[in-house]
């Protein structure tokens, strides 16, 4: 056991013992991560169900499709297929093996945290809460995958510090950290590529003395990890390189747009923070934590504790059931997650600013070892930034490991002290994130799920079995793919950007264009595509009309200038317009604006139906 008041630097990190607490904690993660598995089935799906079978077939990532992403991900979900098919519910136990990996890491990081078991329960489940905070974030998604590796890399950490330090026991820890930064990075480059740096830098601080057997065996697993992807995607470093490195940099606005945005992210993450309910935010937090505090110090009776847990069960449930209820509703109090993230990186900046200062002071170590550790949450913002171009990246990964990190930057004793007022908000916070998801438990751009177990049916699709699919979507797919089966040969069908009417429909993309989305796919693609459409279209094109999304990827990545994408765009309005192609179905999925064009002269073309395109895409939006 650890001494109450002695410094983190002599704490033995060691993890506490196992408690009903932490299987509750990972039971209610388990819990909200399948209700959200089953509940998210956006009709932007297909992506990568399309790049698996096509691997499995023999297709190339990056020589044959050009891939502007990295094989990872593709690779876990074409195994996963093999194992247990291509229905709906198989594509699931990918996810849910993902959910359990993350929560499995969580509880482990949890029993590190000097506190009570009902406490480290509490603090495991809110850690986990602020991962899914993000409004795109999905367990049937790549950022899952990237995180696992993220967070056990930390948790390594931790555990090395318990461990002798031999240079044996610290190159092979090293040497599975960089297995996890080398995997990571085949899964998303920029996550991978500061887990790297910040694991790197970490080793270097807190073993000097080791740093050659350290730095180099963190590079020996990078080499190995990259090594065993390319081998089993059969792809050559070449392509590799050259597709979802080079291509990949061009079409986020090139190498400059992208590696200047990391110094802007002080700016960004002030300008999101300026509002006037800011103030609002932070008085509600400080007063919590001041309440929290004086009745902390105050009472020491069950009633009163049992009092004012009452009363602050009340609050809340009045704050967040209209959270719940109501789509609609906007409240000051969900800025207090943002402030809460502000607070907690500024936080973390500032030590490792003033790390960084006492060093070049000439100290020969750290006062604190695991000062050091905060590089880790610190690195993977900053790996974040490389891609939000003018955005703040999400936060909230690095702020879940805050909630383990900061704890151990004080003694003992403080950080007991304080863990009672800090739980008061950070269990609101939680509260909030919670019943955000279940209001909305995806939503990206266009592609929006509405409430859980709302407005959804389970259907028994001919191809994939039972899926359970919201109505509007399922009625606009299934009269889409009617027509497209049923109608006159051939039943070639591009979907754009995304390949699920293809999934739905069971019919493989066309000419292997399994997705055109704004910054996943090169201007070399898109050029190529228009030149076939122009030429030789396929019979079917499946078509999410989305300008707003088209202009906002110009202002991100482009200054505003035209895309490719644009001309796509303009060409598939143009042809519907002019007659040549017939506009078949028009129709709303929420807010997708979907049609279905048939490019061949038919005889009864004259029925097709009257373009409606709004150049501001409002048909299926009335915000706009």
């Amino acid at each position: 056991m650890r001494s109450p008041g002695t410094s983190p630097a002599r704490w033995s990190l060691e993890p506490a013992a196992h408690s009903i607490w932490e299987w509750l904690a990972a039971a209610a993660c388990v819990l909200l991560g399948v209700t959200l598995i089953l509940n998210i089935h956006p009709i932007g799906d297909g992506m990568w169900f399309w790049y698996a079978v096509d691997l499995r077939h023999g297709v190339r990532l990056y020589r044959d499709l050009h891939l502007a992403l990295q094989p990872l991900y593709v690779l876990c979900t074409a195994a996963f297929q093999s194992v247990f098919g291509v229905s709906w519910l198989a594509s699931k136990v990918f996810p849910l093996v993902q959910l359990l990996a993350l929560t499995f890491v969580l509880v482990r990081l949890g029993r590190c945290l000097p506190f009570a078991a009902w406490q480290r329960a509490l603090l495991t489940t809110i850690a986990f809460l602020l991962i899914l905070q993000p409004s795109t974030y999905r367990f049937d998604d790549y950022h899952v995958t990237s995180d696992v590796f993220t967070l056990t890399s930390l948790l390594l950490l931790l555990l090395l510090g318990s461990r002798p330090r031999t240079s044996t026991t610290v190159a092979r820890f090293s040497f599975f950290m960089g297995v996890g930064a080398g995997l990571a990075a085949m899964t998303r480059l920029n996550d991978g590529a500061a887990l790297g740096v910040g694991v790197s830098l970490a080793l270097l601080l807190l073993y000097p003395r080791r740093a050659i057997a350290a730095l180099s065996s963190v590079v020996a697993g990078v080499v190995v990890a990259w090594g065993a992807v390319l081998l089993l995607a059969r792809e050559t470093p070449a392509d590799w390189w050259q597709y979802s490195i080079r291509a990949a940099s061009q079409i986020k606005g090139g190498t400059g747009n992208i590696l200047y945005t990391p110094v802007l992210l002080p700016y960004h993450l002030l300008l999101n923070s300026l509002s006037w309910k800011t103030p609002v935010a932070f008085a509600i937090v400080a007063g919590l934590f001041v309440a929290t505090r004086e009745v902390q110090r105050r009472y020491r009776s069950g009633v009163a504790w049992l009092t004012y847990a009452a009363v602050w069960a009340a609050v809340l449930l009045a704050l967040c059931a209209p959270l719940v209820y109501h789509t609609q509703v906007q409240t000051p109090l969900e800025l207090v997650v943002r402030v809460t993230v502000f607070v907690g990186l500024v936080a973390a900046v500032g030590v490792v600013v003033w790390c960084v200062l006492w060093l070049l002071r000439g100290r020969p170590a750290l006062p604190r070892p695991t000062f050091a550790l905060l590089l880790l949450p610190l690195w993977h913002l900053l790996g974040g930034a490389l891609t939000a171009s003018n955005a703040l990246p999400d936060p909230y990964l690095s702020l879940s490991m805050l909630v383990f990190l900061l704890p151990l930057l004080v003694t003992v004793t403080q950080a007991q002290a304080l863990v009672i007022p800090v739980l008061a908000n950070l269990v609101l916070v939680g509260s909030i994130i919670a019943a955000g998801k279940l209001r909305n438990p995806y939503f990206w751009w266009t592609y929006d799920d509405g409430p859980v177990y709302r407005d959804r049916v389970w259907y028994h699709h001919p191809q994939l079995g039972p899926m359970y699919i919201e109505s509007q979507q399922l009625a606009l797919m299934s009269e889409l793919c009617a027509r497209v089966n049923t109608g006159p040969a051939p039943h070639d069908l591009l979907s754009m950007p995304f390949p699920y009417a293809n999934y739905f429909c069971g019919i493989a993309p066309w000419r292997g264009y399994v997705q055109t989305w704004y910054d996943t796919s090169s201007a070399a693609t898109i050029h190529t595509l228009i030149g076939q459409l122009q030429t030789a279209p396929p019979h079917w094109i499946a078509y999410e009309y989305d300008p707003v999304a088209v202009t906002g990827h110009e202002i991100t990545y482009h200054q505003g200038k035209p895309m490719a994408h644009r001309e796509l765009k303009d060409l598939v309005v143009h042809k519907i317009e002019s007659g040549e192609w017939t506009l078949r179905q028009h129709t709303c999925s929420r807010m997708s604006e979907w049609v279905l064009i048939e490019t061949l002269r038919v005889p009864d073309a004259e029925n097709g139906l009257r373009s409606r395109f709004d150049p501001k895409g409002g048909v299926c939006r009335p915000d706009l």
